[in-house]
């Protein structure tokens, strides 16, 4: 279990906070975390180029694959469990009642990426709180069980 103390992602700070610097014009901040998805969809775009320049006479027997023009990066940076709990109880003879809460917070960064040149057009991060509630009910019934036990001497 990693430790919730540091953020796992601390790259969505940092990109968020550029963007975010003097409303986006001081710094024009590019994708190198994705940037294997970014290569990739590149390349299909090459390709594609490539073949259509060369069967442009032939007859084109199948269309290529779609290229996205935006790419959305993004993860889960952080998810804080147990927050706060509680809950509420009692139990008489063996019959009792409980409401039992507890509050986590999750935080999720998004960035949308321009393929062609990389640039990350506009970076967000939110938080939520998830609430959850639990109620129950007990019915105990405690048995006696006694052994009889000689001791001879």
């Amino acid at each position: 279990m990693f430790s919730t103390a540091v953020t796992q992602a601390p790259e969505a700070f940092l990109i968020r906070a550029f963007k975010h610097t003097a409303n986006g014009e001081f710094f024009r901040v590019v994708e190198r975390v994705g940037l294997d998805n970014l290569t990739k969809e590149r390349q299909l775009i090459r390709s594609a180029r490539e073949q259509f320049a060369s069967d442009e006479e032939k007859e084109k027997k199948l269309s290529p694959l779609l290229f996205a023009g935006v790419l959305l990066e993004g993860a889960v940076i952080s998810y804080e469990s147990n927050l706060e709990t509680g809950g509420i109880g009692a139990r008489a003879l063996g019959i009792g009642i409980q409401d039992e809460y507890r509050r986590d917070m999750v935080s999720v960064a998004l960035r949308l990426i321009s393929v062609q040149t990389g640039e990350v057009l506009i970076a967000v991060s939110s938080q939520k709180t998830i609430l959850s509630t639990k109620v129950g009910m007990n019915v105990f019934k405690f048995l006696d069980v006694s052994y009889g036990v000689k001791v001879i001497c």
